[in-house]
């Protein structure tokens, strides 16, 4: 090893340390989906939802980002929340 290179990106025993060089497709299994609930149908949902109201709607995107800047650290990726949060904007939004 070069004393000069930078340290590698996982820790040793890190469970994500192989998922980086895997396939793509193999990443997304390994991670649970594409993040959009990793598997439950009911969150998978409530993101899709979510995605809408944005794309359909620009005041149902500057509502989310709202939401996000207000109640949720500015994270405005809606598969980054759990359902009950993801519901909460939904029903204050009226969708």
């Amino acid at each position: 090893n070069d004393r000069g290179a930078p340290p590698p990106m996982a820790m040793v025993g890190d469970k994500r340390a192989g998922v980086w060089g895997a396939p793509a497709a193999k990443r997304v299994a390994i991670m649970g989906g594409m993040g959009m609930g990793g598997g439950d149908p009911q969150l998978a949902d409530l993101v899709n939802r979510v995605k809408s109201v944005q794309k359909s709607d620009p005041a149902g995107k500057e509502a989310w980002w709202s939401f996000c800047d207000s109640a949720l650290g500015g994270v405005k990726d809606p598969s980054r929340h759990d359902a009950a949060t993801l519901q909460q904007f939904l029903t204050q939004y009226g969708a």
